[in-house]
């Protein structure tokens, strides 16, 4: 046997076990929507520019 706990495990187990799982989902949660705002803002910009043409 090993000594380290967490080999096997999955990710989301080990961030549940060290009371990190709520805030990581948190924060990928902002990252996704910051990514996806972001895409959109280009997106409208490139529209407003071919207006403008």
């Amino acid at each position: 046997m090993s000594d380290h706990k967490n080999i096997g495990s999955n990710f989301e187990d080990f961030l549940k076990e060290e009371n990190l799982l709520e805030e990581v989902e948190i924060v990928a949660t902002k990252r996704a929507f910051d990514i996806q705002h972001k895409a959109e803002i280009k997106k409208i910009k490139k529209q407003n520019s071919r207006l403008a043409e």
